[in-house]
């Protein structure tokens, strides 16, 4: 587990002559590390300088966070709070923002640059409004103090805020916008912008409590004071994502357990096998439950024990809650009872009157009954696994069968979904970049697997042609690269371009034609 890295975060809103509070946010640049692709509120790492940031009056114990806040706020918007007023590239200050290309650049220090100006942060602008830690599955980290940065209409229009965007830091910020509240959840709720739980959670606290009378004593949105559990969770669509710790396969340590549904909910691949891990799950459904909603099934992506392990102990809490999976997943659970629902391409599940369907996708491949589960509101997909946000998908003969799995890649690119939600890592923001990729990679290292047949004499079983076509693997994962470059072999043998002894796993090369498409 990382250690979380100390963070602010901006909430920039102004007063709205019609619409009265709204809020700017941008998309984080896709290719960024954390949170790419996402919309977010202005912010990043503190520095070590922040804690020297000049004030018009002590800020507190809250002093370097503030000045993180204040510089994040100058660097990927160009705004500067002051005493003496607020400047922005439209509304400037004859030198400072002359100078902020040199703070991009790391060239000028933001401190040294205020100093310069004889300007000072105005400490009292910005009202600390929340703290979030990132969790703890998520390779990078932070610890975020967002604060709330007000600007009256009065200021809204001197510093000309309609052409904030025009400002952005456009190495990490896109399409950045003012909106309320209330909008900018239903971009959420239809899958139009994907929100981290930290802003999910004040939107919702800015649409119940913002008023510019009484920001001053408005009440802290913080984590670990929230009373509804289900808010940490709250995913995109209106469902929820919890990951579970589980006997999965590295680099992945998680299985994502989906809960969809209010009212009537089903809970999707519960791959816990530790009881403090299902516990967790236990208290989300409890949650539900002590509401009145009803507990409609477990749905099962597919039959694999990192995605099927906590449903005895759900069943064993909570009865015979009906098990629905793919027949072909069916025939595949041992000890666990027969389905109630065989799901097949095209069914629908339709949750609280209608207001959460779920599509079932058919997309084998990884497993012979793999399906998706296509959340019409928001147009995303809850995949399994058909891809994973880091590292590739194995594909292990017999059960597995590499044809299928690129027919279901590119079937689903087909979709033109809004997001992807695997079962292993986060959100994946960019589907068909994404699903494109994996393809382009399975068909590459094919290729690298037809070289390396090409090169032996004779038959050729895969654990010899595996340093050939997998050399840029470590040899510790050299198994598992045996069990991906058999189910190449025989797809190539399916095409014509390899032979194969019988039912055995030998092969050898037929030719050299490519496949068609390829």
């Amino acid at each position: 587990m990382s250690t979380p890295r100390l963070s602010s975060c901006v909430v920039l809103a102004r007063e709205h002559e019609e619409e009265g509070l709204q809020l700017f946010w941008a998309k984080r640049c896709p290719e960024l590390a954390f949170l790419g692709g996402f919309h977010a509120f202005l912010g990043g790492g503190l520095e070590e300088g922040d804690a020297s940031t000049p004030f018009d009056a002590p800020p507190g114990v809250l002093a370097a966070l503030l000045g993180c806040a204040a510089r994040e706020l100058f660097e990927e918007a160009g705004v500067l709070v002051t005493p003496q007023g607020i400047f922005t590239a439209h509304a400037p200050h004859p030198t400072l923002h002359a100078a902020r290309e040199g703070v991009l650049s790391g060239e000028q220090d933001f401190c040294a640059l205020l100093l310069a100006a004889d300007l000072c942060v105005d400490a009292a602008r910005f009202i600390p409004m929340a703290r979030w830690i990132t969790p703890d599955f998520i390779p990078i980290r932070f610890e975020t103090e967002f604060f709330l940065v007000w600007l009256t209409a009065r200021e809204a229009q001197l510093v000309q805020s309609e052409r904030l965007h025009e400002s952005l830091q456009t190495s990490e910020l896109l399409d950045g916008e003012w909106l309320t509240p209330r909008r900018a959840l239903e971009r959420h709720e239809t899958g139009r912008a994907i929100l981290s739980a930290p802003t999910i959670a004040i939107l919702r606290h800015l649409h119940a409590h913002g008023q510019s009378s009484d920001f001053g004593q408005l009440p802290r949105c913080d984590q670990a004071q929230l009373q509804d559990p289900l808010s940490l969770l709250e995913y995109t669509g209106g469902t929820y994502m919890l990951p579970l710790r589980s006997p999965t396969i590295a680099p992945a340590t998680h299985t994502n357990c989906a809960v969809i549904g209010e009212r009537r909910f089903v809970v999707v691949d519960p791959g816990a096998h530790e009881p403090e891990e299902q516990a967790k799950l236990h208290r989300l459904v409890d949650t539900l439950l002590a509401r009145g909603a009803r507990f409609e099934a477990i749905v099962l992506t597919h039959h694999h024990i990192d995605h099927i392990s906590g449903v005895p102990a759900l069943l064993e809490r909570y009865g015979e809650v009906p098990l629905w999976a793919h027949p072909k997943t069916g025939a595949l659970l041992d000890e666990l009872p027969a389905l109630a629902r065989s799901l097949r391409d095209g069914d629908v599940i339709e949750l609280d009157e209608g207001e959460h369907e779920l599509e079932v996708v058919f997309t084998p491949g990884h497993a012979p009954g793999h399906i998706a589960l296509l959340h019409r509101r928001s147009h995303t997909l809850f995949c399994g696994d058909l891809v994973a946000s880091v590292g590739t998908i194995l594909v292990r003969p017999p059960e597995g069968h590499m044809g299928d799995y690129l027919a279901s890649l590119r079937r689903v690119r087909e979709l033109k979904l809004r997001a992807l939600h695997p079962a292993h890592g986060w959100t994946i923001v960019d589907p068909e970049a994404h699903l494109s990729a994996y393809e382009a990679h399975r068909l590459a290292r094919e290729e690298r697997v037809y070289e390396a047949l090409a090169k032996q004499e004779g038959w050729a079983e895969p654990m010899e042609l595996v340093p050939l076509a997998y050399e840029d693997v470590h040899q510790d994962y050299w198994f598992l690269a045996a069990m991906s470059l058999t189910a190449h072999l025989i797809h190539l043998h399916e095409q014509g371009r390899a032979e194969r002894d019988g039912e055995s796993l030998r092969f050898k090369r037929a030719g050299d034609p490519r496949p068609s498409g390829a």
